[in-house]
């Protein structure tokens, strides 16, 4: 998927939306005022929070894999 082609927002919208799903289904999650939450996304600007190191590393190792199956790039000097 070439960034700023005409169908990547579409297409980068289904993929994040599975990732999100994946996280999510971890079942590992903060809490927010009365709602829990692992992922919180708008856009292109997406932010996980996990309440330790350890569940964070989980999630980070999760979405690494994720890029790697659907050959996604993530720009390190934005993240």
């Amino acid at each position: 998927m070439k960034q700023g082609g005409k169908a990547s927002p579409f297409k980068f919208n289904i993929y994040i939306d599975k990732l999100i799903k994946i996280l999510i289904e971890s079942g590992t999650f903060f809490k927010l005022r009365t709602r829990s939450k692992s992922v919180l996304a708008y856009a292109d600007d997406t932010t996980i929070v996990f309440k330790t190191i350890e569940e964070l590393g989980y999630a980070i190792s999760m979405i690494e894999n994720y890029c790697d199956l659907f050959d996604i790039k993530i720009n390190e000097k934005k993240t």
